[in-house]
Order: structure tokens, then C-alpha cells, then sequence
């Protein structure tokens, strides 16, 4: 191990349970399901404090900021639709993250994400560009391939992962999830491979290996989603209270099961969970204790 990578590790040890340290390293065969893991789930009237308390048992964003880390937040900014109809990751939770994380300590944060729609209107359209701007994080195009590298670390040579994730010491996954628009719904996985150049290398037989190579170099130590359990309408009037929950995980996979559980779905109904799970990075039935409704 590198002395710098050595370093890193030393000081998230002190704060993070040792499951949170399976697939950082390059050293690590995959990342093994944990039965310590947890997911936190809440449901407030306004989004921020649902975040709050989702947040609260898992200690806070400051259990995951030590020091002065670069911390790299992947909202889903994909479509070229406005806020509040559940494509794209809410802008006041981004904001709200980059905002704690910097009065955390965290040196630098970066926003992404590989767009679906066209990535100009995406970014502008999504609400989340002005706002982690106006947060002083750093946004990164989305359609440019000088940002993407092959760390001599990966063990999938075949794919690109952006600069950004390589100079990451933290990652904070924001992803969507909602009623299925198509023939599955996109979660925390999803939203992670949004971090890898031509991300169509890993769909269909070539999921498995992706997930494990990309997951074994680097997972996220933060995995906040936004769930919809109704799909909002356009232009319709927002009800009485919020339909989202927030949950709030040290397991990406583990955050994806507590989604579909919400939303009634089976777990192969959730992109790349699946995949997941036969790869070991994943436990296919978690234990009730590990999925807590606040």
C-alpha cells in the first residue's frame, strides 16, 4: 500500500466501522456483505429534515469528514427535467450536503454525473449546477473524456473512471429512486456506474465484473437516496407532506434493498442489484434489524 493511501486509511479507521473499509483499497478481492451494515430511513414534512434525521444515527456527515478531504458528491443529474417530479437528485439536498461538508473540513467538493438527456440542459434544467456553484463546489462536464483515466489499480481494464473519483478521499452517492418509468429502476448502483466512461460496458453479462472492479477500488462511505413512492406530475400541485423518503446507508447495495423494500419491488427489479448480490457484494436477505424506519 502506498504511503499516502496508507495515510488515508489510517485516519478513516478512526472514524468508520471496519465494514466501511471493504472495496476502498485496491488490496481488497470485492467488497463482502456486512450484517453490521445499516440503512436509516425517514419521512418528514420538509426533505431537509428528513435528512436530518436519517442521518442522525449514522453520526453525521462529520463520521465520514476528518481532516481536510477532497470529497466528490454524485447527485443524479441526468435528465433535462425541473426539480420536484423525481428524475433527478433534489437540489437542496446537494446543497445541503456541500455545505456541510465544508463546514466539516472537507478542502474540496466536486459534483458529476454522465447525463442521459443532453448534458447542457441536464445540468442547468436539474437545478443542481447553479446551486453546487453558488456552494463553491467544483462541477465537472459531463461529456468530455480527457476527465477519465484507467487507475493502474482496477482490475477491469476495459472501463474509465473519472479523475474525479480517483482523487476522491470520500464519496457521497445521492441517488434517485422512484416508480419504474422503464424496465427497471435506477438506485444506488446505477447512479455510482454513472462514474465510469461509456457506462454501457457495464450492463448485461459484463455488470458483475464491473461492479466488483469499480467497487473494490472505491465505494462510496455515504449512500443518501431519495426515494419517490408516487411519480409527481409536471406542473402539479406539490400535497401536504412530502411524498420522499430519505435513507441513509454505509451500504450501497444495502441502500438499494431498503429501496425496493419501500417500494414494494423485488430486489431484481432495482438496476445492477442483482448483479450484486451474485457477485457477493451483497447480502440477497438482510437482516430486519439492518433496515430501520425512523
Amino acid at each position: 500500500m502506498r504511503r499516502r493511501n496508507f495515510l488515508q486509511f489510517a485516519a478513516l479507521q478512526a472514524i468508520l466501522p471496519v465494514q466501511a473499509f471493504h472495496g476502498i483499497f485496491s488490496g481488497n478481492s470485492g467488497w463482502p456483505a456486512s450484517k453490521d451494515s445499516r440503512t436509516w430511513i425517514a419521512r418528514e414534512k420538509e426533505l431537509v429534515n428528513s435528512l436530518e434525521k436519517a442521518l442522525h444515527p449514522f453520526g453525521g456527515i462529520r463520521r465520514i469528514i476528518s481532516g481536510r478531504p477532497r470529497v466528490l458528491v454524485k447527485p443524479v443529474m441526468a435528465y433535462n427535467q425541473p426539480t420536484g417530479t423525481g428524475y433527478n437528485t433534489d437540489p437542496v439536498l446537494v446543497k445541503t450536503i456541500i455545505e456541510w461538508c465544508y463546514k466539516a473540513g472537507a478542502r474540496e467538493v466536486s459534483v458529476l454525473d454522465q447525463t442521459r438527456d443532453e448534458w447542457t440542459q441536464s445540468y442547468k434544467n436539474s437545478g443542481i449546477e447553479r446551486v453546487a456553484k453558488d456552494a463553491a463546489a467544483r462541477v465537472y462536464p459531463a461529456n468530455d473524456a480527457r476527465y477519465y483515466t484507467l487507475p493502474e489499480t482496477m482490475s477491469d481494464k476495459s472501463i474509465l473512471i473519472h479523475q474525479a473519483l480517483v482523487n476522491a478521499d470520500i464519496i457521497i452517492n445521492l441517488p434517485v429512486v422512484s416508480i419504474p418509468r422503464d424496465e427497471q429502476v435506477k438506485g444506488a448502483i446505477d447512479n455510482y456506474l454513472g462514474l465510469v466512461w461509456e457506462r454501457n460496458k457495464c450492463i448485461g453479462i459484463h455488470q458483475s465484473a464491473c461492479l466488483t472492479s469499480l467497487l473494490s477500488y472505491k465505494a462510496p462511505q455515504l449512500t443518501i437516496a431519495e426515494i419517490w413512492p408516487e411519480n409527481r406530475q409536471i406542473g402539479s400541485t406539490p400535497p401536504d407532506k412530502d411524498l420522499r423518503y430519505i435513507s441513509v446507508s454505509d451500504d450501497i447495495v444495502l441502500s438499494d434493498q431498503a429501496s425496493a423494500s419501500i417500494l414494494g419491488l423485488d430486489y431484481s427489479q432495482i438496476s445492477g442489484l442483482k448483479e450484486a448480490i451474485l457477485a457477493g457484494l451483497g447480502q440477497q436477505n438482510p437482516m430486519p434489524e439492518q433496515i430501520i424506519k425512523l
